[in-house]
């Protein structure tokens, strides 16, 4: 007598519930590991701000005597409070955007395609668009197109360029 195949232990219910986040984690260690390393270098960044009355501090200004003398001062400068420029400039960029939401969900949009279809695409299935199959060169020049376009040739690059 042959005996009965082995049962598997478990619900099958539950079985296939657990199997459903597997296949759809498989970006997330990628997604884990930028986001781990960006908030790691904001936090470095960040430890490295000078303090804003520093910034601020009027009495440290003096005309410099030769122009070279004057670059050299605006180089210091820079790499001195390099992080509160940076935190200043984005400051008005996303004050400017907040007061714009057509050119903020236009700039997300073109984020959420570079992220979706070059950064986290696995390389294996190509991009396929009404049959027509797209390399990944071919992808990248289509949105860097896109991005030129969105940038350039809409308000969106005028509100970031001139910070109305």
């Amino acid at each position: 007598m042959s005996s009965p195949p082995p049962l598997p232990i478990g619900n099958p219910s539950t079985a296939a519930k657990s199997a459903a986040p597997q296949a759809s984690s498989i970006a997330t260690p990628a997604l884990c590991a930028v986001m781990t390393r960006l908030f790691d270098s904001l936090r470095r960044a960040f430890a490295s701000r000078r303090p804003w009355p520093e910034l601020a501090d009027w009495t440290a200004f003096s005309r410099p005597d030769t122009l070279p003398v004057g670059a050299s001062r605006l180089r210091k400068n820079f790499s001195y409070f390099r992080v509160n420029y940076l935190t200043l400039l984005a400051a008005v960029l996303a004050v400017s955007l907040l007061s714009h939401p057509f050119s903020l969900l236009t700039l997300l949009s073109l984020l959420g395609a570079w992220i979706f279809l070059y950064l986290f695409r696995p390389s294996d299935p190509p991009v396929t668009v009404y049959g027509r199959t797209f390399s990944d060169r071919e992808t990248l020049c289509i949105l860097i197109v896109l991005t030129v376009v969105v940038i350039f040739l809409t308000h969106v690059g005028s509100l970031l360029m001139s910070q109305r």
